[in-house]
């Protein structure tokens, strides 16, 4: 006779039209450590996911999981360190401050060097772009005429658990030889206690096809990164 079901810790099924067995899974009580990783770990998934949806307008790719898988443990760092939890501290490009989302762009040691960004409670935040000359910096094609900056700010509300805000501007600067004055940007976003602020820049290189139609010049190795992040 062929038995089906569950007997002295010891379970008897039917699998591909074989019958077998197995002993009953076992329970293991977590540690409080282990709990607590696991939360850390949940909360940096969902505060990723809503930054990746703030940020999707700029991403070059934003379903790549090399960049999530990064994102998270950025954002993971960040809660630890918020929370007085220990935790190897990532490389400066995986640092949610001055997180790097696109690995491939070729200019993101320069660009990482002369943005950065400022939290202004009851405003926002403010965007600083360094003095440079484009022309001088940069070799790219003759067919590029303009450099353009998208400035994003997202807050992510960490105890509701939705993005809060997003703000966004863009700026186009002519790509010449000569050297471009320092630029500030100011963008306005709500904030509260429990959110988590992040400064974003991408870099586009605007170029002329033959049919003076504009076009975006090598757009899967544009720069991307973060000029400063906060957990209020």
């Amino acid at each position: 006779m062929k038995f089906i079901g569950t007997m002295d810790g010891v379970i008897y099924y039917i699998w591909k039209g074989i019958y077998c067995m197995r002993s009953m899974p076992g329970f293991f009580k977590q540690s409080a450590a282990t709990q607590e990783t696991a939360s850390v770990l949940g909360r940096a998934s969902n505060q990723g996911k809503l930054l990746r949806i703030g940020l999707e307008p700029l991403l070059p790719n934003p379903k790549l999981s090399s960049m999530q898988k990064r994102l998270q443990t950025a954002i993971q760092y960040i809660i630890n360190r918020a929370e007085g939890h220990k935790m190897e501290e990532p490389e400066e490009t995986d640092r949610l401050e001055t997180f790097v989302f696109n690995e491939k762009a070729r200019c993101n040691n320069l660009f990482s060097k002369m943005i950065s960004a400022t939290y202004i409670p009851g405003v926002g935040i403010g965007i600083d772009i360094q003095a440079f000359n484009p022309a001088g910096q940069f070799r790219y094609p003759g067919s590029v005429k303009k450099l353009r900056f998208i400035l994003s700010a997202v807050v992510v509300n960490t105890r509701k658990k939705e993005l809060a805000d997003t703000c966004y501007i863009e700026a186009e600067i002519d790509y010449a030889n000569k050297e471009l004055a320092a630029m500030h940007f100011d963008l306005p976003v709500a904030t509260g206690k429990g959110c988590l602020v992040t400064a974003t820049v991408a870099v586009q290189f605007c170029a002329t096809g033959k049919d003076e139609k504009e076009f975006i010049q090598n757009l899967r190795y544009l720069p991307m990164i973060n000029a400063g992040a906060w957990m209020l």
